[in-house]
């Protein structure tokens, strides 16, 4: 049973709670009795409370929040967990929204406790469909339209009989006797709930037929934009891969009127989409050209589905990377140490592969880490590209780089690395062992493995082009009305975590 769900931001101040209990904690309170047990609650995933409640955690990849759930034990961490991830995307979907920030959050606590109120039911989930939400509880809009409507028809429905609500006299028996004057409709009833875009006609779902889209919607601009996106995450060592992934994902942007079909071709690049490295969305229609069959051998590259309304996320992949793939995008970092006289300098050299449909690289950072026994500063000595910022209270270098640098390009960072004076080369040989070991006959006094970085982890993004090469063939859209619709793809690729050693 989910007790109470807490939408935090990073500094884990509540912005939102919403219980299914009539008492119920604070997070504040949660956080004194947690901390009395264990000071590493904050870091995992699931925490115990008592013998009978325990704490689940979410960050979310997307929004600047922290999503937590008080729950009883007998839940699985892992069903809690995927609910709140579920829940993240939903929020996203329902408010058409890129990113949930903490101002969006604030002006929308009321809407935020119907939709909790519709999401869960005696501490279960029991709607996630973001278009079923939206024909239950109406944009900001409507609910003021609605408001406004209902006290309109009120007023009229006590003034019907002869234009004046509260009269002295006899006028005043037609309220105590029990007869009020009859409404020919209520606003309440026969308001008709739209949609952003479209026009003000009954969006109900009609769960007879197409559950995840509401029936009726009308747009005047028929749009279909389509998403694709690869996150890279890696490791390499001397530029050589150890282990590493490609996650991509196909999302939706849906403004189709009526009840269209759309069938997308994908160009899938010698990769498999099969039920082993993939989810679906239950809206893909299987027919005899991609038949149940096809989709567990991975031959699945068409695909049909009547769309919901609005955002949605269509697939999620998974392709592994093996020591032969080169599918790291067209970022290189190289790093060199032991350099200089005293072999205490170290240089990182990061270079951006040419493309012909990429034109630049977009918020590059390079977050350098020196060894956790490293006790000293560094010093910069050369820098061709954006700004460093030094945090040696967590051993770490930051190299933020310009904001978009071309294609074709080669930045370069070169640092020394000094230790404390009082830090003697006695005082770190216990992790010479872990680490290569200079030449005795050429390492100068003072100088020890701890000056070389352990690792660079390295962020970005550009667009037009994927790591895995997946491409979108064509994409046609039947039944979509009168207006022809405009169709529109974008390539994104980002880093996950992805590390040169």
């Amino acid at each position: 049973m989910i007790v109470s769900i807490y939408i935090n931001d990073r500094r884990q101040e509540t912005l939102f709670q919403y219980s299914t209990v009539a008492e119920c904690p604070t997070f504040r309170q949660l956080v004194a009795k947690l901390q009395g047990k264990d000071e590493a609650w904050e870091s995992k995933y699931s925490s115990e409370v008592n013998s009978e409640l325990k704490v689940c955690r979410h960050v979310s990849l997307v929004n600047p929040v922290v999503y937590w759930c008080l729950t009883s034990k007998s839940e699985p961490t892992v069903s809690v967990i995927s609910l709140l991830e579920e829940i993240d995307s939903l929020l996203l979907q329902y408010f058409d929204k890129d990113q949930m920030t903490k101002q969006k959050i604030n002006n929308n606590l009321d809407r935020l406790s119907m939709l909790f109120h519709c999401i869960l039911d005696g501490g279960q989930p029991v709607i996630t469909e973001s278009n079923r939400l939206k024909a239950m509880i109406p944009s900001k809009n409507d609910l003021s339209k609605m408001f406004k409507t209902t006290t309109s028809t009120i007023t009229k429905t006590l003034q019907q009989s002869d234009g004046s609500l509260f009269k002295n006299g006899a006028e005043k028996s037609r309220f105590g006797t029990g007869r009020y004057p009859g409404s020919p409709a209520s606003s309440i009833s026969s308001f008709n709930v739209g949609s952003p875009g479209s026009s003000a006609i009954d969006h109900s779902v009609d769960e007879s037929g197409i559950p995840w889209r509401m029936s009726g919607v009308n747009y005047t601009n028929n749009e279909l934009f389509v998403d694709m996106i690869e996150e890279i995450n890696a490791s390499l060592d001397k530029g050589r891969l150890t282990t590493g992934h490609i996650k991509g994902y196909i999302e939706l942007n849906n403004h189709l009127s009526g009840e269209p079909l759309v069938e997308m071709d994908l160009n899938l690049s010698e990769h498999r989409l099969s039920h082993l490295n993939s989810t679906f969305h239950r809206c893909i229609i299987e027919d005899k050209a991609n038949s149940l069959d096809d989709l567990l051998a991975g031959k699945l590259h068409k695909l049909s589905f009547v769309p919901p309304d609005g955002r949605t996320r269509l697939c999620q992949y998974t392709i592994p990377l093996t020591k032969r793939d080169s599918n790291l995008g067209l970022i290189d970092v190289n790093l060199q140490s032991g350099l200089g006289k005293r072999l205490d300098e170290f240089e990182v050299r990061v270079t951006v592969g040419m493309s012909t449909t990429v034109k630049e690289v977009e918020g590059m950072s390079l977050t350098i880490k020196m060894n956790r026994n490293f006790k000293g500063a560094v010093r910069v000595m050369r820098n061709t590209h954006g700004g460093v910022e030094t945090n040696m209270s967590r051993g770490e270098v930051n190299w933020h780089l310009d904001k978009n640098i071309v294609c074709g390009s080669m930045a370069v960072l070169r640092c020394i690395a000094e230790l404390e004076p009082e830090v003697k080369l006695s005082d770190v040989s216990s992790s010479q062992s872990s680490l290569a070991q200079l030449p005795a006959a050429q390492t100068p006094p003072g100088s020890t493995p701890l000056l070389k970085p352990t690792l660079i982890n390295c962020r970005y993004q550009h667009k037009s082009q994927l790591p895995s090469g997946i491409k979108l063939r064509s994409i046609d859209v039947v039944n979509a009305g009168a207006n022809k619709p405009f169709k529109g793809v974008k390539y994104l690729t980002k880093t996950g975590t992805l590390e040169f050693r």
